[in-house]
């Protein structure tokens, strides 16, 4: 899937190269979207917003997330798919609960937007990386900011999970990459 500054969520056929369906509903540019861990749910995030879930099959809208005050710049579902995190220019990082479309949890912590947020491999983490120059590990189910990794000279742009949970990655607009190894009793 691909978004982009139209606004339209695009399923391509990785085998033909062609566009399969476009998903449309959003009313400014998409800045996020991923699949759900089954793949049959898609959620975009866009400037407008609104986090949307889509049915993958039908095309449909099935849900519509709202919450969040400005853009939305992220978004990722937990492993088991029951949660989506969605991160955002109001600096909160918002949990999901995929099924009733309730928000369960606010993050506070960023000090300006969010532009990235990964959950861990086991679900128990998530991290979140800001305007701050901030990346930022949570703990899933209590909401507690567990730990903050500084070093960048401005906005760190991206965060990401090793398959094992064991490292994260990060990226910066100043163009630095870091690799932090996390304690094994947190993955």
């Amino acid at each position: 899937a691909s978004a982009g500054s139209d606004g339209v969520v695009r399923l391509w056929d990785v085998v033909s190269g062609a566009c399969a369906r476009e998903l449309k509903g959003h009313e400014d540019w998409v800045d996020s979207c991923a699949f759900s861990p089954d793949g049959r749910q898609l959620a975009s995030a866009g400037a407008d917003g609104v986090v949307r879930l889509w049915d993958v099959v039908s095309g449909a809208c099935a849900r519509e997330l709202k919450g969040h005050e400005g853009r939305v710049t992220s978004c990722a579902f937990s492993p088991d798919g029951c949660q989506l995190a969605s991160a955002g220019s109001d600096g909160v990082v918002r949990l999901w609960d995929v099924v009733s479309g309730a928000c369960a949890r606010e993050l506070k912590s960023h000090e300006g937007g969010v532009n990235s947020c990964a959950f861990s491999p086991d679900g128990r983490q998530l991290a979140s990386a800001g305007w701050d120059r901030v990346v930022r590990l949570w703990d899933v189910v209590s909401g507690a900011c567990t730990r903050e990794l500084k070093g960048y000279e401005d906005w760190v742009t991206s965060c990401a999970f090793s398959p094992d949970g064991r490292q994260l990655a990060s990226a910066g607009s100043d163009g630095d990459r870091k690799s932090t190894r996390l304690n094994s009793s947190h993955s």
